[in-house]
């Protein structure tokens, strides 16, 4: 399963950097050097965190397969996803529980 966690702002600098829109509530774990990212469009990707910090507010991401501005900008608006096994998991999990639940309240409610 594919999990969205960013979209790719504008470019920041010469050297290639982005800024990025968080979408994941788990920021200093999913954007460490070494990540990489399924991209949409596919053509802009996959990509790899080559380096990430913090400019006040704002994640700036540099990739591996991005080294100048204008191949930054040609990046600009693409989404990021990251493969992951452990929602799916969850989601089995979540749904069980909720169908018990519900199984649980209908029956409460029967004469």
């Amino acid at each position: 399963m594919q999990l969205q966690v960013a979209r790719i702002g504008k470019p920041h600098g010469i050297r290639g950097e982005v800024t990025v829109q968080v979408l994941t509530d788990a920021p200093g774990d999913r954007f460490v050097p070494g990540t990489e990212f399924v991209v949409e469009p596919a053509k802009a990707g996959p990509l790899t965190i080559s380096s990430a910090r913090w400019n006040k507010d704002i994640l700036l991401l540099g990739f591996e397969e991005i080294s100048t501005r204008n191949q930054a900008e040609e990046i600009r608006g693409a989404k990021l996803f990251i493969e992951t096994e452990e929602l799916e998991e969850d989601d089995d999990e979540a749904g069980t529980s909720m169908s018990s639940s519900a199984l649980r309240s209908a029956s409460a409610r029967r004469p």
